[in-house]
């Protein structure tokens, strides 16, 4: 394929990062990464723009279903080429990367994207052997509404690969709104925002009994590297373990298979 379009900013950035982005001619509005994706034409926002995505005549459209069930019957109805994938998991991510590589022919540069995955995914499980104890975290993925990680999602897979326990285990959703006394409920060791700043964390009433904020144990991430399942989650599961090396095993040495 030679012309591709993706409606999902995590197959977007895993198509550069194979080596193959100068393919891409239309992307949606919230792909950002690579930086030279926002010189591409947009054909989604809150909903596609069909019109203008087939005057980009496209020979294949990408999109990760799981995440926008409803464009199927759409790209059907329009007899457009497409290929569907199931990314939010840490194994959908893997046959994700495997399936682009072979659809795109770059199958070695997928081997050696799956290589670096299990590389640093052996070195995360055998540094968080090394924990005293596992701390409990909790990670805000939005402000507005205020949710977190729940069970099953995507983003406690990595938690525990990193040697965390998600303290929202108790939840009902994958992800999930708290109001200040379910998080009161649930007293993580650690908060790691994504959206909210720290300031704004700290500034909020009834937060400051907050184990993690007591503790002073409330850290930023990048919300790219750890809700969007691309090659990138190495960088974020290697920063997320970092993080909570120095509550979960304070007498260690920094030093590791990750640095």
């Amino acid at each position: 394929y030679s012309k591709l379009v993706s409606l999902t900013p995590s197959l977007t950035e895993t198509i550069f990062a194979l080596g193959a982005g100068s393919r891409v001619v239309g992307v949606c509005q919230a792909d950002d990464f690579p930086v030279c994706v926002k010189q591409l034409p947009v054909v989604s926002d809150s909903q596609v723009n069909w019109e203008k995505l087939l005057s980009l005549k496209p020979d294949c459209v990408v999109v990760d279903t799981q995440l926008s069930p409803s464009l199927s019957p759409q790209l059907d109805k329009l007899g457009l080429n497409w290929v569907g994938f199931h990314s939010q998991s840490l194994s959908g991510y893997c046959q994700t990367l495997e399936r682009l590589s072979q659809l795109l022919e770059v199958q070695a540069n997928g081997r050696a994207l799956l290589e670096d995955f299990e590389r640093v995914k052996s070195a995360c499980l055998a540094n968080s052997k090394k924990f005293a104890r596992r701390p409990s975290v909790a990670i805000e993925i939005s402000k507005e509404p205020l949710m977190f990680a729940g069970p099953g999602s995507y983003v406690e897979e990595l938690l525990h690969l990193a040697g965390g326990r998600n303290a929202c285990v108790a939840a009902k959703e994958s992800y999930i709104a708290l109001n200040l006394e379910q998080l009161l409920h649930f007293d993580p060791d650690i908060i790691i925002l994504t959206d909210a700043s720290k300031q704004e964390v700290l500034a909020k009433p009834g937060w400051q009994v907050l184990r993690a904020v007591q503790m002073s144990n409330i850290y930023q991430m990048e919300e790219s590297i750890l809700v969007r399942p691309t090659p990138r989650l190495l960088q974020g599961l290697a920063q997320l373990q970092k993080i909570l090396v120095a509550v979960a095993n304070p007498n260690a040495s920094k030093a590791g298979p990750l640095e």
